[in-house]
């Protein structure tokens, strides 16, 4: 693959996450929610977990954290099992296509810290691509 393979992934992924959130509604809707019970965090927890082991296989084990990267992955774990907790919660009080919409906006979010944090800049057409997405979803949950 070319210097554009990354979209070939990217869009696997899309279409991956967007079957799984139809699954969880699925779930979510024969399911008490609003208990939170510890059952939800250790999901949530068991997820990050998948997502680890995931990592870590695709790179053919090469995985050597120090422990500066290793604080990184414990924080990345701690926010992605605090999200799916915030996510079961929506889904499971709204719309699925709708709460997807929302959580995509997660890519403008993704951009402005990656323009605080990692200097990242974006041009002209990138920028109008990020107002238009954020119009969309406003229009859309409006």
């Amino acid at each position: 693959a070319g210097s554009s393979g990354w979209v070939v992934y990217a869009i696997a992924a899309m279409l991956l996450f967007g079957t799984a959130n139809v699954v969880l509604k699925l779930l979510v809707s024969k399911t008490d929610i609003n208990s939170f019970s510890p059952n939800w965090l250790v999901l949530a927890l068991g997820v990050a977990a998948i997502t680890a082991v995931a990592m870590y296989v695709a790179a053919d084990g090469g995985i050597k954290l120090d422990n500066g990267q290793l604080a990184y992955a414990g924080l990345f774990v701690i926010i992605s099992a605090s999200g799916f907790l915030l996510m079961l919660k929506a889904v499971s009080m709204g719309k699925i296509a709708i709460v997807n919409a929302i959580l995509a906006m997660s890519t403008i979010a993704v951009a402005i810290l990656s323009f605080f944090l990692l200097g990242d800049r974006f041009g002209t057409k990138e920028t109008i691509a990020m107002a238009l997405a954020v119009a969309s979803v406003l229009v859309l949950v409006s």
